[in-house]
């Protein structure tokens, strides 16, 4: 379950670009500064569900991250984010869901840096 492939791009920008198109650019920062708040909330909220072995509210956070990820082309973050979410579900071991916190905290922090390093995003 943990094996998240490498090829999938940490940021595509393509989401990003069409927004910009779509609804300007000052909207599309305001968004952008909600989705960097959003990934650090939830990461909080997993880390607290997974402590507490509550696997239904790991996999609801789960799935709103990987939504939330996908739409402004975070697509490693939806990628773990969906292992976590069908982790949950299926009440994987405990093995498994410390590979995937593991993997969960790397992706953000590539994910964060990756926006930053594009101009797209504040640390």
């Amino acid at each position: 379950m943990a094996d998240i492939p490498k090829k999938i791009a940490v940021v595509d920008t393509t989401a990003i670009e069409r927004l910009r198109i779509d609804i300007g650019q000052e909207a599309t920062e305001r968004l952008l500064e909600s989705l960097r708040l959003e990934i650090l909330n939830s990461h909080i909220k997993i880390q607290a569900y997974r402590a507490e072995g509550n696997m239904r509210l790991l996999e609801n956070q789960g799935h709103a991250l990987k939504s939330a990820a996908r739409s402004f082309g975070a697509l490693y973050l939806g990628e773990v984010c969906r292992q976590l979410e069908l982790a949950a579900r299926s009440e994987a071991s405990e093995e498994t869901l410390h590979l995937l916190m593991q993997s969960l905290d790397t992706c953000i922090a590539e994910t964060l840096k990756a926006y930053s390093e594009k101009g797209l995003m504040k640390n």
